[in-house]
């Protein structure tokens, strides 16, 4: 490195199409004679079409990158970008302490929602998919993105237009503090109390974390927040927050994304006849209307899904067979099952038939 070179440190998220966050900061830096060094606080997988994925980096390894930096190199200036926390937010000022006499420059990057088609072949498809399906509600995934890409307004125009009710959610949170922070801002920005509450607790099924999802709607709740909660289909996570005052609860059906259809019937029937005063939303894994209309049978509310009918071949058909296999099962559920047997009966009387064909007593 040249000594010479004016030297500065960013700190941001990695943007993988290069439009933004390290990587642009870094081609501005360098196309302007300077030499820019970097330690990344997240990785986003996102193109032109939208934000498709973020993972926080450990906060472990984002103080590594920091302190190699700094015990090597002269620093000249720090480009502060996307954080993701309180807790890197918290880290990093730490580390501005040790740094004197340095200007430091913050890029104000707070809340949008992610942009993109939600796996949509298009913004079109996605519109007339729900339009046809007869959704009421749609949940929006928060993202912690600068709010000045153009995309972002007009997905939300497409969103607007709709004329469903906006749920948004904290997809991504791995903490009941992330996720009370995020919720704090969706309010502010879509102007409701509505939130569907997901906290992550491993990345490899994105199975909810019961423990941290309890107190975080404990907190919400108190806030004021009517809460949605995506949880699993496990009966005593979901009596407690029943009990903490969630009248909302949205247990899965499978590993979001898998589209395996219901995997423990017997959980959600039981969540059904032990709650039956509680609102119940079937919320991922669903890959077929016959899934739809089973859970509806079973007396659940309503479904969520997204993935079904985003990949079909035919998302606009998908989203229409949905739209009916709900009612349906829901008219069967009114109606009322018959009992189940262990024995065949015969369907027809058998007044009028031949004796040999007669039932014998």
């Amino acid at each position: 490195m040249n000594n010479t070179l004016p030297t500065v440190l960013c700190i941001a998220g990695s943007d993988s199409g290069a439009g933004a966050g390290i990587q642009a900061d870094l081609k501005t830096i360098s196309a302007m004679g300077g030499y820019g060094f970097c330690a990344i606080s997240a990785l986003t997988a996102q193109n032109s079409k939208g934000i498709h994925h973020i993972a926080l980096t450990d906060l472990n390894s984002l103080d590594a990158q920091i302190d190699a930096v700094l015990s090597d190199y002269p620093i000249g200036a720090v480009k502060i970008g996307m954080l993701g926390s309180e807790g890197a937010i918290e880290l990093v000022a730490k580390k501005l302490n040790r740094i004197d006499d340095v200007p430091v420059v913050i890029d104000p990057v707070l809340v949008s929602i992610t942009t993109g088609t939600s796996r949509y072949p298009s913004l079109q498809t996605m519109n007339n998919a729900i339009r046809i399906s007869g959704a009421e509600v749609i949940t929006l995934g928060l993202r912690r993105q600068s709010p000045e890409q153009l995309s972002g307004s007009k997905f939300w125009q497409h969103i607007s237009d709709l004329g469903c009710r906006v749920l948004p959610n904290t997809a991504g949170c791995h903490s009941a503090k992330e996720a009370v922070t995020l919720a704090q801002m969706s309010r502010d920005i879509f102007e409701t109390d509505w939130l569907k509450l997901e906290v992550t607790g491993d990345d490899y099924n994105l199975q909810p974390d019961p423990y941290e999802l309890l107190i975080a709607t404990e907190q919400l709740i108190e806030l004021g927040f009517k809460v949605f909660a995506y949880t699993t289909d496990d009966l005593v996570v979901c009596q407690k927050l029943h009990g903490l005052g969630c009248e909302v609860i949205m247990p899965w059906g499978a590993p979001i994304g898998t589209g395996k259809g219901v995997m423990n019937p017997y959980a959600l029937q039981t969540l059904r006849a032990r709650l039956p005063d509680v609102t119940l939303v079937v919320d991922a894994g669903l890959g077929l209307p016959s899934h739809a209309a089973q859970v509806m049978e079973y007396g659940f509310d309503a479904v969520l899904l997204n993935t079904a009918v985003a990949q079909a071949d035919d998302p606009i058909g998908m989203a229409d067979a949905f739209g009916r296999a709900v009612a349906a099962g829901h008219l069967a559920y009114l109606a009322g099952a018959m009992a189940q047997s262990e024995t065949a009966h015969p369907s027809t009387a058998v007044v009028g038939t031949p004796f040999w064909q007669q039932e014998q007593p």
